[in-house]
């Protein structure tokens, strides 16, 4: 199961509220599920199916990278111009997130070294786990 976390910009967007954050959740395991099980799946089905995420652009977001994501894990070569094409409302939002991700993916494999129990190190965190996004704690 995928459970991806960011930090987006804020915008005017109301904050998601407890069941629109579990719904989002919802829409991240059911798009997770579905690739990881080799049926075709992409956040816009998602989107059509649950309107309410797409008002929210944040959750938007967060959806589309967890597809992302997703599929970097499963092997798959992406272009990121394809996921900025497939959604040009969010264009300058998502490719800001996209060239972060790039940037923290290089840094962590330039950095990485690894560590006895607590696992990978990066600067003065040590990694726990791979949540689709990276769970740290600082070791210092």
């Amino acid at each position: 199961m995928s459970s991806v976390g960011l930090i987006v910009e804020s915008s005017s967007d109301s904050p998601l509220g407890e069941e629109a954050e579990s719904l989002l959740r919802a829409a991240c395991v059911e798009l997770d599920r579905r690739l990881r099980s080799g049926q075709p799946c992409r956040a816009e089905e998602i989107l059509q199916s649950w309107p309410d995420l797409a008002e929210h652009v944040e959750s938007a977001l967060e959806l589309i990278y967890a597809e992302y994501l997703t599929r970097e894990e499963l092997g798959e070569t992406l272009q990121a111009e394809e996921f900025l094409q497939r959604f040009p409302q969010w264009r300058e939002r998502l490719e800001r997130l996209l060239k972060l991700h790039t940037v923290f993916e290089t840094r962590v494999d330039a950095e990485a070294t690894d560590t006895k129990p607590g696992g990978t190190t990066f600067g003065n965190y040590v990694i726990l786990a791979q949540l689709s996004g990276y769970k740290s704690k600082s070791i210092n």
